[in-house]
């Protein structure tokens, strides 16, 4: 077990220098914004149950976002040989994204601080995820706090070997779901590796 932690370490750094820890603190406009956390950002809504008060999305839609595969690889990771495509996400998707999950579901993610939010790859890069707008959704500060952390953990997994991409995706799609049990859903699956 102390290999697969240096592992899921080495995979971590990994992800963190080749991928960012996080989007830039831009707003919609292209105006710079200050970091979460920091004086006249948005505070966060609250959570009754595990719910946020419907100003941004909790989880990924996926009658908009099911979520794909990356098809035109710049390498083949892993054992697997995975297709991983490099981050390549335009700025004016990115905008379209806020607009769409507002019209579409209602939400105001538009009217909040865009340091709020970072466009998040919902299969990960890491597991072979695409740059495609059905990979895509706005994902609020609250929720990839929650879910960002095992990311890297299930890539860490796939580069030793101990999962599958197929499991991997299923496993994420299921957490990005229900993002207010990633830290349940970690600790079992570290049980089990």
């Amino acid at each position: 077990m102390r290999n697969f932690g240096f592992l899921a370490f080495l995979a971590s750094m990994f992800l963190f220098v080749s991928c960012g820890s996080h989007e830039d603190s831009s707003s919609l406009d292209g105006s710079r914004r200050p970091r979460p956390g920091h004086p006249g950002d948005d505070t966060l809504p609250g959570q009754v149950n595990g719910r946020v008060d419907g100003k941004f999305p909790s989880h990924p839609h996926t009658e908009v976002t099911p979520g794909s595969l990356c098809e035109h690889a710049s390498e083949l990771r892993y054992s697997e040989r995975i297709k991983y495509c490099n981050r390549d996400v335009e700025g004016s998707l990115k905008a379209e994204l806020f607009v769409m999950y507002d019209r579409q579901f209602g939400y105001e993610t538009t009217q909040m601080q865009r340091t709020a939010f970072k466009i998040d790859h919902l299969i990960p890069l890491c597991m072979g995820g695409s740059n495609k707008a059905d990979n895509l959704w706005p994902q609020h500060v609250s929720i990839y706090e929650q879910t960002d952390p095992f990311e890297p953990f299930l890539c860490g997994a796939m580069a030793s070997g101990k999962l599958k991409q197929a499991e991997a995706v299923q496993i994420i799609l299921s957490v990005k779901q229900d993002p207010f049990h990633a830290e349940d859903e970690m600790r079992k699956l570290e049980a089990r590796l």
